[in-house]
């Protein structure tokens, strides 16, 4: 989750401070990928 919300803070406007919903769902993905890879994948 904390990888998420560092993604998220990435891709905010900075004029408005909003994401937009492409965003968000490049961010939840990269999320699940660092998951993945840093998480899961050692504990094989």
């Amino acid at each position: 989750m904390g990888s998420n919300v560092v993604l998220q803070s990435a891709f905010k406007d900075s004029g408005t401070g909003k994401i937009s919903n492409g965003g968000r769902f490049v961010s939840g993905f990269g999320a699940g990928v660092i998951e993945a890879l840093a998480i899961l994948l050692p504990l094989r």
